[in-house]
This record gives C-alpha cells, structure tokens and sequence, in this order.
C-alpha cells in the first residue's frame, strides 16, 4: 500500500511538471523560434528586396502614321497630377516605303519639366536599312539618359526632310521609366 502511494505521488508530480510545461513552454518555444528566425541585413548575409521605383515603373509605346514630313504621338505617356516621371529611355523604329529615299529619322521627346518650361530633347538619327526582299526601309533611333518631367502629356515625334512620305510610313515609340513623389 505504502508503495502504491509513493508510485500515486511520483506519478501526480510527473503529471503536474508535464501541466507547467505544457503550460509555459509555447512562450519559451515561441521566444526561442523568434530568436532563430530573426532576418538580419549586413553585408555578409544581404536580404533580397525590391527596388523602390520597380512598384511605379512604366513602359509605353505607341505608333503614328506620317503625315508630309512628320508623324507625332501626342500622348505616349500621360504623368499623374502630384507625380514627377524619371524617364529613362525612348526609341523609335520607323519603317518607310521603298520609294522614300535613305532618310534618316530625327526622334524628339517633348515633355514640361518641373520648373514649368517646355522642354524638346533631341535624339541622334539612326541608321537606314533597306531589307531586300521587300525593299522596306527602316530607320532605328534610340537613347538611354535620364531626365524629369512634370504632370501632363509626354509626346514623342519622327521627322525628316522628305516630303514625298506617305500615310503608310509609320513610327512606333517606347518610352520608359518610373514614377516619383516629389
């Protein structure tokens, strides 16, 4: 009898041990698993991240049809009231009759900066090239910089100096960047 006492007392304070811990032991654990999952950035040990303007980027293009010497996209990209567009980049590939001659094509970018003034920028003609099979004309343009403008439209234009273009030559237009609050 004695015996099944002691066994009864030593199995109830195994019992009651098991309850504290049981009871406890979550808040250590989850103190413990928090320790050992802690995300540090250095140097040694970098943590992946986004970029901040990757969330506000923009890529637009569109296309326009000659019109004497010139064809424009009016809107290739609108910037929102409060936003200030970082552009980035513009090309333009324009394809053009055969009949047109080897003109190259000048590209402008037409845009408001933030102090108010209406700004052209200018990128370099490309080259011309004449595919054989068709005898399609081609001319490429393109210019990575950086520059800032302010709310409103962003035009893009083609021009050259032939005048004997025809509503069949046309340019398309990709403009990039990315957005910032000022």
């Amino acid at each position: 009898m004695r015996l099944l006492k002691q066994a009864l007392a030593v199995l109830g304070t195994v019992t009651m041990i098991a309850v504290l811990i049981a009871v406890v032991a979550p808040k250590a654990a989850h103190g413990v698993v928090a320790a050992l999952v802690q995300v540090t950035n250095t140097p040694a040990n970098p943590v992946n991240t986004l970029a901040a303007d990757a969330a506000t980027a923009f890529v637009e293009q569109n296309r326009c049809t000659f019109v004497e010497n010139g064809c424009t996209v009016g809107s290739l990209y609108v910037v929102p009231a409060g936003q200030i567009a970082v552009v980035e980049s513009l090309s333009g590939a324009c394809d053009l009759d055969p009949g047109a001659g080897e003109e190259a094509i000048e590209f402008q970018l037409g845009y408001n900066n933030p102090s108010g003034s209406f700004v052209t920028a200018s990128i370099a003609p490309g080259p011309v090239f004449q595919f054989p099979i068709d005898g399609l004309q081609s001319s490429v343009g393109g210019e990575n910089f950086r520059t800032y403008v302010s709310a409103g439209p962003i035009s893009a234009t083609a021009i050259t100096g032939n005048f004997e273009l025809n509503s069949l030559d046309a340019c398309v237009f990709t403009l990039s960047g990315h957005l910032v609050t000022p």
